[in-house]
């Protein structure tokens, strides 16, 4: 009987891979096919990787071109159509970790759930030592409708990573794949909020992936001014797709617009190397581009204000 499962695992850094391939290895139930699309790497991951062949089904191909350098939701996507038969799709990473028992839940689930689109998984963020770090964040509902999921997104209620989500393939690809953001920066909101239109997010408990946080992941290198209004870009294309989104499907969008926008400008107070008076202008710029809309304006200005007063530091803007 063919798997009904699909890992891949768009692969390029090396430091961890031995710890998330292992991870598979020690899965109660291995019932899936691990997909390995190496984009094009300096690091010799075929040796790593080929120290697995046996212990798990693995599927691993090079490609000549770095494509995730340039475009990441490309690199995601054409690594998911090295998949074969399987019926459901899981995009996982080359540093994250999955407790012994996630796809012997996810089967569990699917068995007694046999109808949802999209299953999500509860998450634990570690270190570079595999440590559990602390984690504020709410836990998903048993049930999560995509409007729900966004509003919770946009209050920062929630954390959502892409390794913690599996999906149909037939609602994948129906529904268009992952779309284009600069930087993959909400590409993977945007997948959850469509994939989950008609059944929302069906969670797993018990289980759980371990997202990293460390000095080698991307999300924790401190960013200079141009990454940070290539985020503010991104973002603000993901709010104008859900909004028109929303609209064509006539989904109830339960988001205030304050909310939206404080939610694109965490961006800018995450920003520690500078000063306020970069983010100042940082927020300026951004704003100009949405100055056709002058209520969005007027919540940026609320939002630039509370920027200022959360750093108690006096800037002359003009």
């Amino acid at each position: 009987m063919s798997e009904r499962l699909a890992i891949i695992i768009p692969a390029y850094k090396s430091l961890y891979l031995k710890d998330t391939l292992q991870s598979f290895v020690d899965q109660t139930n291995k019932s899936f096919v691990l997909y390995i699309g190496d984009d094009a790497s300096p690091n010799d991951l075929f040796s790593i990787i080929n120290e697995f062949q046996g212990k798990l089904n693995i599927v691993y191909k090079r490609f000549d071109e770095n494509l995730g350098g340039q475009n990441l939701v490309a690199h995601w996507n054409r690594c998911i159509k090295m998949c074969q038969e399987e019926e459901w799709i899981w995009l996982f990473s080359d540093d994250d970790l999955l407790t012994p028992d996630c796809v012997e839940s996810f089967y569990s689930q699917l068995e007694l759930f046999p109808n949802e689109d999209v299953f999500h998984f509860e998450v634990d963020i570690i270190d570079g030592y595999n440590q559990i770090m602390p984690n504020n964040y709410d836990i998903f509902p048993d049930k999560l409708p995509s409007n729900e999921y966004f509003k919770r997104r946009m209050k920062m209620e929630i954390k959502s990573f892409v390794v913690e989500y599996i999906v149909r393939k037939t609602i994948f690809y129906g529904l268009g794949e992952f779309e284009y953001f600069d930087l993959a920066w909400g590409a993977d909101d945007v997948a959850w909020i469509k994939f989950s239109q008609n059944q929302g997010i069906k969670s797993i408990r018990g289980a759980k992936v371990n997202w990293r946080l460390s000095d080698s992941n991307i999300s924790s290198i401190e960013e200079n001014p141009g990454i940070v209004l290539r985020k503010l870009d991104a973002n603000i294309a993901y709010l104008l797709w859900v909004d028109n989104f929303f609209k064509i499907k006539r989904i109830e969008d339960l988001t205030s617009e304050s909310d939206k926008f404080r939610f694109v400008f965490a961006i800018i107070q995450r920003a520690s190397l500078f000063n306020i008076k970069q983010k100042v202008q940082i927020a300026f710029q951004t704003l100009d581009k949405l100055s056709y809309n002058n209520k969005y304006k007027i919540i940026l200005g609320v939002i630039i204000k509370d920027c200022i007063r959360l750093t108690k530091q006096v800037v002359n803007v003009k």
